[in-house]
């Protein structure tokens, strides 16, 4: 729900506020911390976010993968963002967007009866600046992607370099094809999902160039990105001079392979990175009680879901604080003395892993860099494990394969043997006779606010129809508006599935720089 401005003061173009949490991001850990405090009986929540919609990077994410924690369910991102931007505009939930929180801070101007400085929020706003002193913050600002000059690459400066979230938005949201012959550096789980997506979409992914010796993503996306689709994986490898002038004309890359290294040039017209993720936080310029940090802003989780759930947490840390708050003070709230139903139990630490009286970023690095070390340390042992069991599937003559339905990413016998689930050892048995895959793609439109609707099968199809299936959905083109859960297509391909619209998109004025598809 979207208050209007005059529930705030106005002092030459200065909007001051007063309330009791506000929360920074509308994505996913955002959201659910929203919807939390409201269902524990917090009135007084403001949702800050910096983009012109909800829902934060899961917009942009038209793959499938999520959900499987939190609904044991399988939901593309923005059908995942629905149901909290749903449940948070049910909930009656103020909330602001093209709202960009400059800094976090604490005022002593502003105290309340108990003494505790409020953590002071200043926005930017399209109406001007904003000016929120909240009890509480809740720092859902989610991370960003490390650059070109991050790994430094050597070479010129042309046209044509991308982050592999910035090709992703490029493509998912404004229709936009970023290149025709693509080199993608990191082996990131957006970098596979990219790699995927443009091929559908018409381009040729020559490569994908990892420098560690086991890729970056998780497993189940190097076999559903790149080995559906033949795309090679070089690891040990690195890109050593980037060419063109005026836009990228190719690289050079470097491989070591058993302590032989070998170079060659690959002529390309673009070149993707997808080298990590870095925690954005930066506009938190304070610590202490009532600051809570979540999701991505704490480290780069693997899974939406933990995202989430994070979120949940924190919540539940930010009533227990507004009560102590109350208590101390002495205040009466309902005739108990607290806020909602959250319960004063004397813990220091909170529920997302920071304990809220002694929280600096010096600990969040910590975090941070411990969490790195476990993650890098899973992926040798998975590595590891998953070289002896292919050794001892070549030596039985048993073909193996991976489950790409969950992030365990199961190796699976003939026999089913090493499926963790039904659903996997389901999933063996079809894909030993035929590969089948959920097809997550986008369709024109015209007249909307956005010129692209996201759009999936119900159902998987044989891959081998995908070519036709992508001819068949490039000529559709809908008319706005266009409502998720809509069905585009009742039988694509001849496979007997639907093809289902898995965002809304309203009438607008939104128009289409370029035809790809």
């Amino acid at each position: 729900m979207r208050l209007e401005r005059e529930t705030l003061t106005e002092r030459n173009t200065l909007l001051e506020r007063k309330t009791d949490v506000v929360i920074v991001g509308g994505g996913p850990a955002g959201l659910a911390a929203a919807a939390a405090l409201r269902e524990k009986g917090v009135e007084d929540i403001v949702l800050l976010e910096r983009e012109d919609r909800l829902g934060g990077v899961l917009n942009q994410c038209i793959h499938d993968g999520f959900g499987l924690e939190r609904y044991g369910e399988n939901y593309s991102g923005p059908e995942y963002a629905a149901f909290d931007i749903e449940k948070v505009d049910e909930l009656g939930i103020e909330t602001h967007c093209c709202a960009a929180v400059l800094s976090v801070t604490r005022d002593a101007g502003w105290e309340t009866a108990a003494g505790p400085q409020r953590l002071k929020v200043l926005t930017a706003e399209p109406e001007g600046e904003g000016v929120y002193r909240s009890k509480a913050v809740i720092a859902a600002t989610g991370c960003r992607e490390r650059t070109r000059g991050a790994i430094e690459i050597p070479g010129s400066r042309p046209a044509g370099i991308y982050t592999a979230g910035e090709a992703q938005s490029f493509l998912n949201l404004h229709d936009l094809l970023p290149g025709k012959r693509i080199v993608i550096v990191g082996s990131g789980d957006i970098g596979l999902i990219m790699a995927r997506r443009l091929t559908l979409e018409g381009a040729e992914v020559v490569c994908v160039v990892e420098k560690e010796s086991v890729p970056g993503g998780l497993q189940r996306n190097i076999v559903q990105c790149l080995e559906d689709f033949g795309i090679p994986l070089h690891l040990n490898a690195e890109i050593r001079k980037v060419y063109g002038k005026d836009r990228v004309t190719g690289v050079d890359i470097e491989q070591t392979v058993q302590f032989e290294t070998h170079s060659w040039h690959c002529s390309c017209d673009t070149l993707i990175t997808s080298v990590g993720l870095i925690p954005e936080n930066e506009i938190l310029q304070t610590e202490g009680p009532g600051l809570f940090v979540v999701g991505n802003a704490r480290y780069v989780h693997d899974l939406v879901d933990q995202v989430s759930q994070e979120g949940i947490d924190a919540a539940g840390e930010a009533v227990s604080y507004l009560n102590s708050l109350e208590m101390d003070a002495g205040w009466k709230s309902g005739g108990n003395g607290t806020v909602g139903d959250g319960e004063r139990n004397g813990s220091e630490k909170c529920g997302c892993g920071i304990n809220r009286e002694s929280f600096s970023i010096e600990r969040l690095k910590s975090v941070r860099e411990a969490k790195k070390r476990e993650l890098a340390a899973r992926k040798r042992e998975a590595a590891a494990q998953n070289a002896w069991e292919n050794h001892l599937t070549g030596n039985a003559g048993q073909k193996e394969l991976t489950c790409i339905l969950c992030p365990n990413g199961c190796r699976i016998g003939q026999d089913l043997s090493g499926a963790r689930c039904d659903k996997g050892r389901r999933y063996a048995r079809e894909e030993l006779v035929e590969k089948r895959r959920v097809l997550t793609t986008s369709v024109k439109v015209e007249g909307g606010d956005l010129p692209l609707v996201s759009v999936r099968t119900d159902r998987r199809i044989p891959k081998d129809c995908f070519k036709q299936a992508m001819e068949e959905i490039c000529a559709m083109t809908l008319d706005a508006p266009v409502k998720r859960g809509q069905t585009v297509c009742e039988d694509l391909a001849g496979t007997g599935a639907r093809v289902v619209a898995t965002k809304d998109v309203v009438p607008g004025t939104e128009t289409r720089q370029t035809e790809n598809h």
